[in-house]
């Protein structure tokens, strides 16, 4: 007769429900613990690599934000900058998809006008201190973050003033580090402690594809949208929702363990 006793068979612990909150009627949901713990560990690589105490963080578009909702909540940097700035690609290319990008062309010069009265609103600060500039942007073929590095570098020229500028790619681990460091991209990627390939993270899944959107301080603006502007539009405050995440993260304390470990490999190649 086969004993019916399971009085020793482990229960697999139940996952906490997601941790919510209301703006108006709208419930948006906040980072799981170990999203979050992989945020700090990026964070805490690029304040090891690139110092708070020599470089201004600056993120392009509304990928990076919970990077800079964690900096700002930990009081870590003043000198941060986020540019709603989307869709930004100056590189030209063949085909779709994975493809190789061309050097950066600069737009016209009305173009470049309204573009740098866009970076003057969020960089007026920035350009006043004597910092270099790291850009921080999630990059696939590596376009748009190639075009931010670029053109922030002929608005500095524009202002007559001498930054060293710094890119920093983050990438889904299933990409090729040479993609960005030929484009002398510093590189952030996560790799599996378990070795398991195609292994999206919960960061991945928040910061990469899109999963936090919705808690981004701005909504997404692209360049498309800027260049058929006469003038630059006003300043966009951080949103309701960004606000509740940074003061959420300013009072997490939990430390789970993670299965992954992110790291950041710097490119030997110039950006010039």
């Amino acid at each position: 007769m086969i004993s019916s006793d399971f009085t020793n068979v482990a229960t697999p612990p139940i996952p906490e429900p997601p941790k919510t909150f209301k703006i108006g009627n709208t419930t948006f949901e906040y980072p799981d613990d170990k999203t979050i713990a992989e945020c700090e560990q990026l964070g805490q690589e690029i304040i090891s690599k690139f110092p708070p105490s020599q470089y201004c963080y600056i993120g392009f578009g509304y990928h990076p934000h919970i990077l800079f909702a964690w900096l700002e909540a930990k009081n870590i940097s003043s000198d941060t900058a986020q540019i709603p700035l989307s869709e930004f690609r100056l590189c030209p290319h063949d085909g779709y998809g994975l493809y190789p990008i061309k050097a950066p062309i600069l737009p016209t010069s009305q173009q470049c006008e309204i573009l740098y009265q866009h970076f003057d609103t969020y960089l007026e600060d920035l350009i006043k201190t004597a910092k270099h500039w790291l850009i921080i942007d999630v990059a696939e073929t590596g376009n748009n973050l190639c075009s931010a590095g670029f053109a922030l570098s002929h608005y500095l020229a524009s202002h007559n003033v001498e930054k060293k500028i710094e890119l920093l790619a983050i990438a889904e681990n299933d990409q090729i580090p040479s993609t960005y460091f030929n484009l002398g991209m510093n590189l952030a990627m996560v790799q599996p402690n378990t070795g398991v390939q195609n292994y999206v993270t919960g960061l991945e899944l928040f910061i990469i594809l899109g999963g936090g959107t919705d808690i981004a301080p701005f909504q997404k603006f692209n360049w498309q949208d800027l260049r058929e502007m006469s003038e630059s539009p006003k300043k966009v405050e951080p949103s309701p929702q960004y606000q509740k995440l940074v003061e959420y993260l300013s009072s997490w304390k939990k430390h789970p363990q993670l299965d992954v470990a992110w790291g950041i490999t710097l490119t030997t190649q110039s950006t010039s």
